[in-house]
Parts: structure tokens; C-alpha cells; sequence
């Protein structure tokens, strides 16, 4: 799934993680804020995303 740098598709794109290779750090809005790799972003909350 596509990791932006903010919580909203108008923010740059600047990964991708795979389902569970992350830790969800923040909830905002339909946006999960997670790190992965040492890394944070933000990616949609789906059904399939913890």
C-alpha cells in the first residue's frame, strides 16, 4: 500500500509497505501514522490495516 508524508492523498508519495510490515503509531481521521523500516508515514485506513 502507498505511504504518503502526510495524512491525505495531496501529500508526496514516498513509499510503499507491504499488510503487517509496519507498527501504527497515530490514527487521524482515516489516516494511520506508522514507521516502518525507521521510517514514518502515513497511510489509509482500510478494513485490512490493524
Amino acid at each position: 500500500m502507498d505511504v504518503f508524508a502526510g495524512p491525505g492523498e495531496e501529500y508526496e508519495k514516498i513509499g510503499q509497505v507491504a499488510d503487517g510490515s509496519f507498527q501504527v503509531i497515530a490514527d487521524l481521521n482515516g489516516w494511520y501514522q506508522i514507521v516502518s523500516d525507521g521510517k514514518e508515514g502515513w497511510i489509509r485506513a482500510t478494513e485490512s490495516t490493524p
